[in-house]
């Protein structure tokens, strides 16, 4: 081991950024007079110093965040420096709007109930447009969105899109997620996952729509006769033979209702 020390391996120790030194300061004041709310202005900014001879580096921005009637929207610019002494400007604008606000109807039945988007612009001369609209159906077991994104400019000023979805449904085995993705000239993503747990007990093999812990406090239930039903709170549902379990419990010594 010893000649592995001294073959070179830790000579090159230079050739990797460490960090030496770091201060960070924040500041977050919201805007209030005249018995008004005026939105709220952040400052941000973060030093960095490194060991090896490596140049400081340099990160500051500030925002501005605030809503107009259903619409909440935020501005923001950012200043960075690497350690090369290298500048990168940017500016973000961000928004998110309840379609609420285009039927005047504050009821939500289930649908696409949220649109977001945003632009941004970098001093390198690219700008970035996203758009973003998310909903769940009326009880909750569905929720999706899809989302499109545009980027133009850059070093090569070409354009560049990309879409995608998203899909989860909330069974009584756990969520299942699933997502689709594609991007110009960079072919297409898709991903499908599910997280829950399984209970082995000596009524058989019940699935639970959580995960559990090794701490988690577990509810087994079992109701004969009364496969299908479904728990007071959760997604879990009474299957064969007629138990269900629910990963948290809370401590209010009341019985679980079906």
């Amino acid at each position: 081991m010893n000649d592995d020390l001294h073959d070179g391996s830790l000579e090159n120790l230079g050739d990797y950024q460490r960090l030496r030194d770091q201060l960070q300061l924040n500041i977050n004041q919201p805007l209030r007079w005249g018995g008004e709310d005026h939105g709220s202005f952040y400052l941000s900014g973060s030093w960095e110093t490194y060991w090896g001879g490596y140049a400081d580096t340099q990160q500051y921005s500030v925002g501005y965040s605030n809503n107009w009637k259903a619409l909440n929207y935020s501005i923001s610019a950012q200043r960075s420096y690497d350690n090369e002494g290298k500048k990168d400007d940017s500016v973000f604008i961000n928004f998110t709007l309840p379609f609420s606000a285009f039927t005047h109807d504050n009821h939500k039945p289930g649908g696409f109930t949220t649109l977001s988007g945003g632009i941004s612009n970098s001093g390198h001369g690219s700008t970035q447009f996203n758009a973003n609209a998310s909903g769940a159906t009326a009880d909750n077991k569905f929720s999706y969105s899809v989302n499109a994104a545009t980027g133009i400019g850059g070093g090569d000023n070409s354009t560049t899109s990309s879409v995608g979805t998203y899909l989860t449904w909330n069974s009584p085995y756990g969520p299942f997620n699933a997502s689709a993705s594609a991007t110009d000239g960079e072919g297409s993503q898709y991903s499908l996952s599910n997280s829950g747990g399984v209970i082995v007990h000596s009524g058989g093999v019940t699935f639970a729509p959580d995960s559990i812990g090794s701490d988690s406090a577990i509810a087994l239930v079992r109701a004969d006769g009364a496969e299908g039903a479904k728990l007071t709170m959760g997604m879990a549902k009474l299957a064969a033979p007629a138990t269900a379990c629910r990963p948290t419990c809370p401590r209010t010594g009341k019985t679980e209702s079906v």
